[in-house]
């Protein structure tokens, strides 16, 4: 992966809902697609742990962005995600990370999972996007 891969992946999330709650994209190595997040207060529910939609937000950035990756010619859209909740987390940096598992023409199969500083997983999910060339 070049820098320019990097930069260009950043670029397409600025001013987005990622952006917005405060994502950023890490690396991508070997078509993975690595990410993080700061985990705030108002990131927390009211049981003062991260919400489930930052785990949702999160999950399918990075795996939507390994789709993308793999086809950047292409519009890459969410048709299903599906999260499994491992552990909570309260604070600290949630590290996240998507990969493609499965690709046809029109379909791509991700997992993606979400560990703490420590490496603990706190989720892990699966999801599927259909990718449909851009109009000229």
């Amino acid at each position: 992966m070049t820098e320019a891969s990097l930069e260009w992946l950043q670029q397409e999330g600025e001013g987005t809902f990622f952006d917005f709650i405060g994502g950023r994209i890490t690396a991508v190595k070997d078509g993975e697609v690595f990410g993080e997040i700061q985990i705030e207060k108002h990131h927390l529910n009211h049981m003062a742990i991260s919400h489930g939609g930052v785990y949702a937000t999160m999950l399918d950035h990075m795996m939507g962005y390994a789709a993308y990756y793999a086809r950047p010619h292409a519009r890459v859209v969410t048709t299903n995600l599906s999260i499994h909740y491992v552990a909570p987390i309260r604070s600290g940096l949630m590290k996240v990370s998507g990969r493609i598992v499965h690709s046809t023409r029109n379909l791509i199969t991700t997992e993606g999972r979400i560990r703490d500083a420590d490496g603990n997983l706190l989720a892990m999910a699966t999801a599927s996007y259909r990718a449909k060339a851009k109009e000229q």
